[in-house]
This record gives C-alpha cells, sequence and structure tokens, in this order.
C-alpha cells in the first residue's frame, strides 16, 4: 500500500484533482492535511476520487475502501491518459530574489504554463535562501486547481556562468531589448536578473545574448517572468 502524509494548504474547494506521488498504485492511503480536505472539509465518502502524479499525464479514479478518524484507503477504479500541458511552455533563468515574491507570482506562472524555474545568485541578489520544497509544493497545488497534469519544475544553479554554458542560445530580459511585441520567436530559455537588473559585469558576460524587453515599462523581477511567460506564444514561436 503507497502511504504518504501530504501536507499543504487548500485555499479553495474548486480543485480538479488531488496530487499524490503514488497517484497510479492499485491501492492509496490519504492523510494529513489532504485527509482533512477531502473528507472533512469537502465531507466526500463516496463517488469517485481523481488523482494525478503529475508524471505520467493520467488521470487515475479512485473509490473508498475504508475511512477512519486519521486515514482512508482508496482502490483504482481506472486511468485515463488525458494530458494538459501548456503548449508554450518557457524555462525561466531567474536571478534569486525574496522567497515571498516569488511565492506570490509562482502560481501564476505555473498556471500560464512556465516549464522550469531555474534560480541563480546574481550579484544584484541579496541572501534569500530558496525554498526549493516548498516552492514545488505550491506549484503542485496550483496546478491541482488548474487541471494542469504536470507543473513548473523548481531548480537551483551554481552561478550566472553555469548557466551561460548550459544554455549559450537563452535570451535576456533587459533593459532597452527587442519589444516583446515584434518579437520572432525561437528563443526557449530566458534570463532574468534580480531587482535592479544585472550588473554591468553580467551585461558585458551576456552581451552576444539576444535582448528582450516590455517596451517602456519597468518591471519587477517576479513580473517580468510572469510578462515573459505571459507572452511565451510571441518569444517561442508558434510551433512552441
Amino acid at each position: 500500500m503507497a502511504k504518504i502524509i501530504l501536507c499543504r494548504r487548500f485555499s479553495a474547494s474548486s480543485v480538479r484533482f488531488a496530487f499524490h506521488p503514488q497517484a497510479g498504485d492499485s491501492t492509496l492511503c490519504v492523510e494529513g492535511e489532504l485527509f482533512v480536505h477531502l473528507f472533512r472539509a469537502r465531507r466526500k465518502t463516496h463517488g469517485a476520487f481523481a488523482f494525478r502524479n503529475l508524471l505520467d499525464d493520467n488521470l487515475y479514479m479512485y473509490t473508498l475502501q475504508s475511512l477512519t478518524r486519521k486515514n482512508a484507503t482508496l482502490i483504482l477504479e481506472s486511468n485515463t491518459f488525458a494530458p494538459n500541458k501548456p503548449a508554450h511552455a518557457l524555462h525561466l533563468l531567474c536571478a534569486i530574489i525574496d522567497n515571498k515574491a516569488i511565492e506570490r507570482d509562482l502560481p501564476l506562472l505555473n498556471e500560464f504554463g512556465a516549464a522550469k524555474m531555474t534560480f541563480f545568485p546574481a550579484e544584484l541578489s541579496q541572501n534569500f535562501r530558496i525554498d526549493i520544497e516548498r516552492l514545488q509544493r505550491i506549484a503542485r497545488h496550483s496546478s491541482e486547481q488548474c487541471g494542469r497534469s504536470d507543473c513548473v519544475q523548481i531548480a537551483l544553479a551554481e552561478s550566472l556562468d553555469s548557466l551561460l554554458r548550459a544554455f549559450p542560445h537563452a535570451a535576456v530580459f533587459d533593459f532597452g531589448g527587442e519589444s516583446l511585441a515584434q518579437c520572432a520567436g525561437n528563443v526557449r530559455e530566458i534570463l532574468i536578473g534580480a531587482e535592479g537588473g544585472f550588473s554591468e559585469k553580467e551585461r558585458e558576460k551576456m552581451r552576444h545574448l539576444r535582448k528582450l524587453s516590455s517596451g517602456e515599462l519597468i518591471l519587477r523581477a517576479s513580473s517580468a517572468a510572469v510578462f515573459a511567460q505571459a507572452n511565451a506564444w510571441r518569444i517561442m514561436g508558434q510551433g512552441g
């Protein structure tokens, strides 16, 4: 039996499915906050329960086998291949900023279809620590609510230099760049600076990269990431 204690915050009752890393197993044991949400808040004790593992695009339907005061055992009844992924999913290479700002905009980035966010320490980054596990939980909860069959992945990079080596064809979001309104596409990764942008030393390292901007608007770092993903169809081209 797959058993896991899930601890997350549920802010609404409009969840399209529930995340469980063992979704697809013949039986699931539901405990913790997910148990409270399903069986106490929603008082659901009959019918089908929809789960995804956010890895294989399958939607798994379970029915209740047994229920106690602290957990429930569910039995797999069926599974359906039901992918629901964004057509234009950018890899956002973001300088480290305050976790609170990231947490605020992460659900929106996930809903808009960002594929991955890789954070790196920039020269203008303050001494913030990125909590990858917490951010990944927020992203999964966003997918539960919007119905996305995967979720944005969170990662850390050692430095800007390591990203420039790994993604030599990335674009950079910076002042004075090409307006996204005239962008011709074919961008898969985009570098976004900390609050205040990039240092002159960093700009020198990226002088050979294609530069994009929001035109005359001056955006916060987290807003720049949302702006870029919201315009991913321009940045990436119609092919995605």
